[in-house]
């Protein structure tokens, strides 16, 4: 058995000309993109739900409860938020990704 590197190239060998070492396809990152900005948007969506919840909780007239709820409220809306931010620095990140993948495609296929 032929040894392999680490990006599947037999030990020796040479990537012929245009032969690319990554293999992605830009419908894939686009699909995640996606992906990534609808979590980003329900996260946001369920956070925001929380302070209707937080009323009736009030209107429940138990006040310790309802104390109790409102802090669990706040600090799971608080790390829906963060994650909501998270989530779309991600999609943005794997965008960039993508046009640089295709910036790179389209220079090896123009011979630049």
């Amino acid at each position: 058995m032929e040894p392999v590197s680490a990006v599947g190239i037999a030990e020796g060998a040479r990537p012929g000309p245009a032969e690319g070492l990554i293999q992605l396809r830009a419908e894939e990152l686009t699909t995640g993109v996606m992906r990534l900005r609808t979590a980003a948007d329900s996260a946001q969506g369920l956070a925001g739900s929380s302070r209707s919840v937080t009323a009736m909780a009030s209107a429940g007239g138990a006040a310790t409860a309802a104390s109790a709820i409102e802090s669990f409220l706040h600090r799971w809306a608080y790390g829906l938020d963060h994650m909501s931010g998270d989530l779309r620095s991600l999609a943005s990140l794997l965008a960039r990704a993508r046009r640089s993948y295709e910036e790179v495609d389209r220079a090896v296929g123009e011979g630049a």
